[in-house]
Protein backbone atom coordinates (compact mmCIF):
# COMPACT_ATOMS: atom_id res chain seq x y z
CA UNK A 1 0.00 0.00 0.00
CA UNK A 2 1.32 3.55 -0.33
CA UNK A 3 1.61 5.78 2.55
CA UNK A 4 1.60 9.57 2.50
CA UNK A 5 3.37 11.22 5.39
CA UNK A 6 3.72 14.36 6.41
CA UNK A 7 6.81 15.24 9.39
CA UNK A 8 7.37 17.93 11.13
CA UNK A 9 11.19 19.27 10.77
CA UNK A 10 13.32 20.58 14.08
CA UNK A 11 14.59 23.61 12.82
CA UNK A 12 17.74 22.93 12.72
CA UNK A 13 17.30 20.07 10.57
CA UNK A 14 15.32 21.86 7.97
CA UNK A 15 18.58 23.91 7.35
CA UNK A 16 20.51 20.93 6.58
CA UNK A 17 19.18 20.32 2.86
CA UNK A 18 16.90 18.10 1.36
CA UNK A 19 19.36 15.47 0.11
CA UNK A 20 20.77 14.93 3.86
CA UNK A 21 16.72 15.05 4.82
CA UNK A 22 16.31 12.37 2.33
CA UNK A 23 19.07 10.34 3.14
CA UNK A 24 18.31 10.73 7.09
CA UNK A 25 14.57 9.94 6.46
CA UNK A 26 15.60 6.57 4.42
CA UNK A 27 18.30 5.53 7.23
CA UNK A 28 15.69 5.76 9.94
CA UNK A 29 13.09 4.19 8.41
CA UNK A 30 15.64 1.05 6.82
CA UNK A 31 16.20 0.77 10.73
CA UNK A 32 12.57 -0.20 10.87
CA UNK A 33 11.35 -1.52 7.83
CA UNK A 34 14.68 -3.89 7.97
CA UNK A 35 14.84 -3.77 4.10
CA UNK A 36 14.95 -1.17 1.24
CA UNK A 37 13.26 1.66 0.54
CA UNK A 38 11.13 2.69 -2.24
CA UNK A 39 10.60 6.16 -1.36
CA UNK A 40 8.16 7.73 -4.11
CA UNK A 41 9.01 11.75 -3.25
CA UNK A 42 9.95 14.12 -0.88
CA UNK A 43 9.39 17.89 -0.38
CA UNK A 44 9.90 20.43 1.98
CA UNK A 45 7.21 23.44 2.30
CA UNK A 46 7.40 26.17 5.10
CA UNK A 47 4.53 26.96 7.05
CA UNK A 48 3.48 29.24 9.15
CA UNK A 49 6.05 31.71 10.36
CA UNK A 50 9.39 29.29 9.12
CA UNK A 51 7.63 25.73 10.42
CA UNK A 52 9.41 23.40 7.99
CA UNK A 53 7.59 20.19 7.38
CA UNK A 54 8.74 17.44 5.10
CA UNK A 55 6.52 15.16 2.45
CA UNK A 56 6.73 11.99 1.15
CA UNK A 57 5.07 8.59 0.29
CA UNK A 58 6.62 4.91 0.22
CA UNK A 59 5.72 1.28 0.17
CA UNK A 60 4.29 -0.79 2.84
CA UNK A 61 3.98 -4.00 3.19
CA UNK A 62 1.20 -5.44 5.13
CA UNK A 63 2.76 -6.94 7.52
CA UNK A 64 4.57 -3.84 8.50
CA UNK A 65 3.07 -1.73 11.25
CA UNK A 66 2.19 1.80 10.36
CA UNK A 67 3.01 2.85 14.50
CA UNK A 68 6.82 1.84 13.77
CA UNK A 69 6.69 4.19 10.59
CA UNK A 70 5.40 6.30 12.17
CA UNK A 71 8.36 5.91 14.93
CA UNK A 72 10.65 6.21 12.49
CA UNK A 73 9.43 9.20 10.77
CA UNK A 74 9.05 11.24 13.92
CA UNK A 75 13.01 10.00 14.58
CA UNK A 76 13.95 11.59 11.31
CA UNK A 77 12.36 14.82 11.89
CA UNK A 78 14.33 15.71 15.25
CA UNK A 79 12.92 16.86 18.67
CA UNK A 80 10.49 18.65 18.31
CA UNK A 81 8.92 21.36 20.27
CA UNK A 82 6.70 22.83 18.02
CA UNK A 83 2.64 23.61 18.69
CA UNK A 84 0.82 20.69 18.95
CA UNK A 85 3.93 18.65 19.18
CA UNK A 86 2.02 15.15 19.58
CA UNK A 87 1.15 15.78 15.87
CA UNK A 88 5.05 16.11 14.43
CA UNK A 89 3.89 12.95 11.80
CA UNK A 90 1.03 12.53 9.89
CA UNK A 91 0.91 9.14 8.09
CA UNK A 92 -2.29 7.72 5.56
CA UNK A 93 -2.88 5.81 3.09
CA UNK A 94 -2.38 7.41 -0.70
CA UNK A 95 -5.46 6.92 -2.16
CA UNK A 96 -5.70 9.92 -4.82
CA UNK A 97 -3.54 12.62 -6.30
CA UNK A 98 -4.88 15.34 -4.21
CA UNK A 99 -1.29 14.99 -1.74
CA UNK A 100 1.21 15.18 -4.96
CA UNK A 101 -1.06 18.20 -6.27
CA UNK A 102 -0.61 20.09 -2.82
CA UNK A 103 3.17 18.79 -2.64
CA UNK A 104 4.14 20.09 -5.71
CA UNK A 105 2.88 23.56 -5.59
CA UNK A 106 4.93 26.67 -6.18
CA UNK A 107 6.25 26.47 -2.35
CA UNK A 108 7.57 22.88 -2.32
CA UNK A 109 11.58 22.44 -2.91
CA UNK A 110 10.44 18.75 -4.23
CA UNK A 111 12.94 15.52 -5.40
CA UNK A 112 10.92 12.78 -7.61
CA UNK A 113 12.56 9.63 -6.82
CA UNK A 114 9.15 6.67 -7.23
CA UNK A 115 11.26 4.04 -8.67
CA UNK A 116 9.23 2.17 -11.59
CA UNK A 117 8.20 -1.16 -9.53
CA UNK A 118 6.64 1.06 -6.27
CA UNK A 119 4.71 3.24 -9.67
CA UNK A 120 3.31 0.03 -10.64
CA UNK A 121 2.25 -0.98 -7.10
CA UNK A 122 0.47 2.06 -6.25
CA UNK A 123 -1.51 1.86 -9.94
CA UNK A 124 -2.43 -1.46 -8.98
CA UNK A 125 -3.29 -0.50 -5.56
CA UNK A 126 -5.71 2.55 -6.01
CA UNK A 127 -7.43 0.72 -9.15
CA UNK A 128 -8.58 -2.39 -6.42
CA UNK A 129 -9.53 0.25 -4.47
CA UNK A 130 -11.63 1.72 -6.80
CA UNK A 131 -13.47 -1.60 -8.16
CA UNK A 132 -14.12 -2.69 -4.12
Amino acid sequence: MPLAFSVNLNPVFAECGLEWLRRRLVWHLEQVLRRPLDLVVVGVREAEAGRYHLHGALGVRRDERIADIRDALRAAGGPWQGRGSNYQVDAQPLINSGWATYIFNKHAVCEPSMTNSLRHKAMLWARKRLVQ
